[in-house]
């Protein structure tokens, strides 16, 4: 991360007096580091991508949905619309049962 992506951050949480030193200071740390090994950035599908990926119309999504074959998600930056984790959609195809519910 760039120096002035992190200084702007630090400048951002000292003005937030929510936040106080020692959270700021391992927040920064945090940014310094990047993110964990091995963490998973799980890109979230909107329902005409994952239909389309899954080879099905949107209405057979909707009904695996209520059916809890796929677990929908909120689209990231909405309140209300629902998509699908791409792990969940890859998992289907693979055959190892996605977001299935146990």
């Amino acid at each position: 991360m760039l120096q002035t992506t992190i200084d702007a951050v630090k400048a951002i949480l000292a003005a937030d007096p929510s936040v106080n030193a020692e959270d700021r200071k391992a927040l920064v740390e945090a940014l310094k580091k990047g993110p964990r090994p091995g963490a998973v950035h799980d890109r979230v599908l909107r329902r005409p991508e994952a239909a389309s990926r899954l080879g099905v119309g949107v209405k057979a999504l909707d009904l695996w949905k209520r059916r809890g074959v796929l677990v929908p998600v909120t689209i990231p930056g909405s309140s209300r619309a629902l998509g699908f984790r791409e792990s969940d959609v890859e998992a289907l195809i693979a055959g190892e049962g996605g977001g299935v519910k146990a």
